[in-house]
C-alpha cells in the first residue's frame, strides 16, 4: 500500500546510481523529510506560546533536564551539532536572559552554561506543548506500532553510530550511469 506522502526514488534508481540501494535511498530521504515536518509543525504549534527556534527550546531543556550548569561542549554533544553553532544559540540565549555564562569552578579556560529562571519559565511553559503535539503526531500509531518503529529507529542509530567511528571511505563509489538519465531525459 502506497502513501502518495512518501518520496520514492525512481524505477530506475539503482541502474542510474551502481551500487546504491532505491530502498535504502528512500528510508533516508523520507527519515529527514519526517523530522524536518515534525520540527516544522512543533515550532508552528509553540510559536503562539514563546517564539523560540526548537534548537534554543533544546538547549533549554537539556540544561534544565540535567539540573546543574553544563559546559557548552557537552549541550553540543548531545544536540549532534558543532560547537560554532553552540556558540551562536548560546549568545542568543544569554541576549534574550533565558541563560547565563558561568565560570568554571575548577579550569579558568572554560565557562559553564545555567539557565536562568525565565529560561526555566519557557521551558515549563513549552514542555506540555510539546507533549501535547507530539501525542497528537503519533496518534495514528498504534502503542505496538509505535514500540515497533523505536526499535527500528534503534537499529538504524546503533548503526550510524558504528559509522561514526570508522574512517571515512576515501575509495570513489562507482560513477553515476549518466548514460541512464540521459535517457530518461529524452523519453521527457
Amino acid at each position: 500500500m502506497a502513501d502518495s506522502r512518501l518520496k520514492r526514488q525512481g524505477d530506475s534508481f539503482e541502474e542510474e546510481f551502481p551500487g546504491a540501494s532505491r530502498s535504502a535511498s528512500d528510508c533516508s530521504i523520507n527519515l529527514a523529510r519526517t523530522g524536518s515536518l515534525l520540527l516544522a509543525e512543533l515550532t508552528r504549534r509553540r510559536r503562539p506560546f514563546v517564539d523560540i527556534s526548537v534548537a534554543a527550546f533544546q538547549v533549554l531543556a537539556i540544561i534544565e533536564g540535567e539540573g546543574t550548569p553544563l559546559p557548552p561542549s557537552i549541550v553540543a554533544e548531545r544536540m549532534v551539532t558543532t560547537t560554532g553553532t553552540m556558540t551562536s544559540l548560546i549568545d542568543t540565549l544569554v541576549r534574550r536572559g533565558l541563560v547565563r555564562r558561568l565560570p568554571h569552578p575548577d579550569d579558568r579556560r572554560m565557562l559553564l552554561i545555567d539557565i536562568t529562571d525565565a529560561g526555566r519559565d519557557v521551558v515549563d511553559q513549552i514542555l506540555p506543548v510539546t507533549h501535547r503535539v507530539t501525542k497528537e503526531m503519533f496518534q495514528d500509531l498504534s502503542e505496538p506500532e509505535r514500540q515497533q518503529l523505536l526499535q527500528l529507529l534503534a537499529r538504524v542509530q546503533r548503526r550510524v553510530d558504528v559509522m561514526r567511528n570508522e574512517a571515512a571511505p576515501t575509495d570513489p563509489p562507482q560513477p553515476r550511469n549518466t548514460a541512464q538519465r540521459s535517457a530518461q531525459t529524452a523519453t521527457k
